[in-house]
């Protein structure tokens, strides 16, 4: 299991009581590879592709 230090949390706009963790590596990675839009997409099991961006 992972440590919650591997990861960093980010609070989900116009839902208070959502928190997204995403791991430190997988940022690093992404923060590499935004869309000509300047967001990130992404795949999640069981919701498919996932579109998000940094604000």
């Amino acid at each position: 299991m992972q440590e919650t230090a591997d990861f960093e949390a980010f609070r989900v706009e116009g839902v208070e009581a959502m928190t997204c963790w995403i791991s430190r590596e997988v940022l690093e990675n992404l923060k590499k590879t935004p869309t000509d839009k300047g967001d990130y997409l992404f795949h999640v099991e069981g919701l498919g592709r996932y579109r998000f961006r940094f604000l």
